[in-house]
């Protein structure tokens, strides 16, 4: 079972932007999605380089 979910909010463990977990690819890695600037982000991540967002995302 993964660490995470669709929908968790996770942070790249060397620092960044809140992200959102879109999906897990069947590469096991995850698609996250962020705001920069107002423009829609995304990109793919391995589980060992994500943690859990300990502060909550700007709204």
């Amino acid at each position: 079972m993964s660490e995470f979910e669709n929908g968790d909010i996770v942070v790249l463990k060397s620092g960044g932007p809140n992200m959102t977990i879109r999906e897990k690819t069947p590469r096991g890695e995850y698609i996250c999605r962020w705001d920069k600037d107002g423009e829609l982000k995304v990109a793919d991540f391995r589980e060992h380089e994500l943690e859990k967002a300990t502060t909550p995302a700007k709204v």
